[in-house]
């Protein structure tokens, strides 16, 4: 019995800190805003994730961490020349994601939200999970605007770091 209550008080507390970086959102228009775009992630849901931002174009870059451009360089010297900036799309990235055959999740922490009603960033750090497996992290940072009577993600810059095991370290 008590180690029954013990797993209900773990897999309580393990919710509860989950839940907790969302309930930190006090606009619940932008935690919608946060919840969605998750959930079209791991759904593969391309006009879902699309209506989260004023465009389908707008401003995605991500910057590779130093130690994966270290690594990838190793694996390919001729990576050393490559920029370390990714500059994608909303649209492109939401189709790899819907094509790729494998489950895709990304999960948060550590949410930070500064707004003041017209204009909003959004921070937390991030790990793409693919089949379970833990394929990169890093930070994220989200522009919103709110625009006709709904909060829009207007811009989204992220660090990239690779999962190590992948080079096979």
């Amino acid at each position: 019995m008590k180690v029954i209550l013990l797993l209900i008080t773990l897999s309580l507390f393990a919710s509860a800190s989950f839940a907790k970086d969302v309930s930190t959102i006090e606009n619940q228009q932008i935690a919608a805003v946060f919840n969605k775009f998750f959930k079209a992630i791991e759904e593969k849901d391309e006009s879902l994730f699309l209506s989260l931002f004023t465009d389908k174009d707008v401003s995605w870059v991500g910057v590779i961490s130093q130690d994966t451009h270290a690594l990838l360089t190793k694996k390919n010297p001729a990576f050393a020349k490559q920029p370390r900036a990714i500059f994608e799309t909303p649209k492109k990235f939401i189709r790899d994601i819907a094509n790729n055959s494998k489950k895709m999740r990304e999960s948060y922490s550590n949410v930070q939200v500064i707004e003041d009603g017209d204009v909003a960033k959004v921070s937390f750090d991030y790990i793409m999970h693919q089949d379970g497996f833990k394929k990169n992290w890093g930070q994220e940072n989200w522009l919103l605007i709110f625009v006709e009577g709904r909060w829009k993600i207007h811009a989204v810059n992220f660090s990239l770091t690779l999962n190590p095991e992948l080079f096979g370290n």
